[in-house]
């Protein structure tokens, strides 16, 4: 079928609808109605059109996850310290915020709601059975696909090799990704690094800091930065060596 309306003063009214189940084009003379597609053609349109808003639905309610060891006030200050050493040095970077400094555990990527429960619930277990241990700084580098990664490194130490090793374990039973690569520990300081010229010398602490914090946490995009926020964080008890 076919609706026709008459015309009114000055137009046309705004909202007419005119529905065609063979989707004409062609408008008889003298008429002037709103042909629309076929219903098939429309069913197509509005499933292409939610299937779009949908997306940005499931896209906004996605989080990017990872489990990460957070740093006392003295580590940050030692990290920080390395930065103010390399700025001078540096055309342009993206620089880690002091707050955001890490150490990366495993990192999910995009995950919803149900994925947050399951990392959320991994986490207490993960931690009560992680005394607290001692890091130490070891040396600085370039890496990434482009080497513009400043980082500098840890130098190894069973305990944390055990926790990853743990925490991939728990994340494969619960059926969820797991990065094959050989687990590479180190605090990533800057992106997109350009450098002037040739590179300095820093002055590394290495001074041993007790890692007593295991945090989920949520990677978001504020203000053309990176903000790293802690959704879930558990204290690493504590054993006769470490108190």
């Amino acid at each position: 079928y076919q609706v026709w309306s008459p015309p009114k003063a000055g137009g046309w009214p705004p909202g007419l609808v005119i529905r065609s189940s063979w989707g004409a084009r062609s408008c008889a003379t003298g008429r002037q109605p709103v042909c629309l597609e076929s219903p098939v053609t429309m069913a197509r349109s509005f499933r292409l059109k939610w299937d779009q808003y949908t997306g940005k639905e499931r896209q906004l309610s996605m989080k990017r996850l990872f489990f990460a060891l957070t740093f006392d006030q003295s580590m940050t200050g030692r990290l920080t310290s390395v930065m103010d050493q390399i700025k001078p040095w540096v055309n342009q970077a993206r620089w880690t915020r002091p707050q955001n400094l890490h150490v990366t555990l495993a990192f999910l990527g995009a995950c919803g709601t149900q994925t947050l429960g399951q990392l959320a619930g991994l986490l207490p277990p993960l931690a009560a059975a992680t005394h607290a241990f001692s890091v130490q700084l070891a040396g600085w580098g370039l890496g990434g696909r482009h080497q513009d990664l400043l980082w500098v490194g840890l130098a190894d130490q069973p305990a944390l090799t055990d926790l990853v090793n743990r925490l991939r374990k728990a994340l494969s039973a619960a059926g969820l990704p797991v990065d094959q690569r050989p687990y590479w520990p180190h605090v990533t300081l800057a992106r997109q690094v350009d450098w002037l010229g040739d590179k300095p010398q820093p002055r590394i602490d290495q001074t041993p800091c007790l890692m007593t914090r295991m945090c989920l946490m949520e990677s978001l995009g504020h203000k053309e930065q990176l903000l790293y926020q802690p959704l879930m964080c558990q204290t690493l008890p504590l054993d006769e060596r470490t108190s």
